[in-house]
């Protein structure tokens, strides 16, 4: 599980994440208007290459890909892949439409209806050890990059030399679509304290100073064993004893402490971090709701800890699943 906001929070240890206050608005969903506009946009470029297309004049066309029945797509969603999502959404699709053909033998091309899901940073949300559903993988990216998925019938379509006779088999096309999540959990700020939302993650900020609490989603977990309350468990013990390594690479399973999180059992863990002459307090929280990992995480400087700790405690145990 490799996540490159570990470094920013690396980072905010020492240098206090002084660019919070400036952080950018996430952008609104589109309107309808201009939802519609795109979609008739998307028509013209698709009447217009399957043209050239049977006009031969060498340029790109667009030939129809077989369309799948509902029960062949969740099939295919079922199927397990490589959930060790990277670079930008841009660049990860050129490498996810070769590499899911390898691994469950369909080529999914990720098209993103909007700029600003093609330049989002994309970051795995999955243990290194654990292969994803195809659908589990589509959630978590459109969670990272506030849209939703689809597969659209109306536009199975790739590019092909002149445009074939027969539908294309083995590729699919998933939509991705900016829209206004919801998350599916719920927190009680403390007394002045605000929130800001980064996908996969919430920032929560105390009201003087820019570090306080942070809340990622590590997106959800199914197995096939019987016993699925073990096998969520040992998720939940592989992921807090990962962090804990960012941390304190001895760090020892021993160390972590069965604590609640709200209603939820979470695995607890802190250390005390030096560096430039300063020190920080790490503290941690893993733990399942339902088949989902939450990881929360706080640190505090150490001359802030008394005064900021008891809010994020109260944070904490209020924390419950909204949906």
């Amino acid at each position: 599980m490799r996540i490159a906001p570990f470094a920013f929070l690396v980072a905010a240890l020492f240098c206090f994440r002084g660019d919070a206050q400036s952080t950018k608005e996430v952008a609104s969903p589109p309107s309808n208007a201009e939802t519609q506009e795109s979609d008739r946009t998307d028509q013209r470029k698709e009447e217009t290459a399957k043209k050239k297309g049977e006009e031969g004049d060498g340029e790109p066309a667009l030939s129809p890909l077989v369309v799948l029945s509902e029960d062949k797509l969740n099939e295919l969603l079922d199927r397990r892949t490589d959930g060790s999502a990277g670079l930008t959404f841009r660049d990860f699709t050129k490498i996810f439409l070769v590499q899911s053909r390898l691994n469950i033998g369909v080529g999914v091309g990720l098209i993103a209806e909007d700029k600003k899901i093609s330049r989002s940073e994309l970051q795995p949300a999955f243990l290194q050890s654990y292969q994803p559903t195809l659908r589990e993988l589509l959630d978590s990216i459109a969670l990272q990059t506030f849209s939703e998925w689809r597969y659209d019938r109306e536009k199975q379509f790739v590019q092909t030399d002149q445009v074939q006779d027969e539908p294309v088999e083995g590729v699919v096309n998933i939509h991705f679509r900016r829209v206004k999540r919801e998350k599916p959990f719920k927190v009680k700020l403390a007394e002045d304290w605000r929130s800001e939302d980064k996908g996969h993650w919430v920032m929560y900020i105390p009201p003087e100073f820019p570090v306080g609490m942070d809340i990622y989603e590590f997106g959800r977990y199914s197995t096939n064993e019987d016993d699925k309350n073990a096998f969520l468990e040992k998720i939940r013990d592989e992921v807090a004893l990962e962090w804990a390594k960012r941390v304190k690479p001895k760090a020892e399973k021993e160390e972590m402490v069965s604590t609640k999180v709200g209603k939820y059992e979470s695995l607890f863990f802190e250390t005390l971090l030096k560096g430039k002459g300063r020190k920080v307090q790490w503290r941690q929280w893993v733990f399942m709701a339902g088949d989902r990992c939450f990881f929360i995480v706080s640190t505090i400087p150490l001359h802030l800890d008394d005064e900021i700790l008891p809010d994020v405690e109260s944070m904490v145990q209020s924390f419950e699943m909204s949906k």
